[in-house]
């Protein structure tokens, strides 16, 4: 039988929304916030609402998937 794999769903971000996403994140390590994968996951959320990005992310947790 095997797994039964899931349709992709593609990228939500372009290369260089993902490339100024990293900018972001780095400066704010080099800053020594400690970001968590929480943290990571609100501002990818954050991000793409504010560059009225479609996603599927649940408008509920406020956050971006885990993948």
């Amino acid at each position: 039988m095997g797994v039964k794999k899931q349709p992709d769903r593609g990228t939500v971000l372009s290369v260089e929304q993902e490339e100024e996403l990293v900018s972001l994140l780095q400066d704010m390590e080099s800053r020594l916030f400690g970001l968590t994968i929480a943290h990571v996951r609100r501002i990818v959320f954050v991000f793409c609402e504010k560059n009225a990005t479609s996603n599927t992310f649940s408008q509920d947790d406020g956050m971006a998937g885990r993948n």
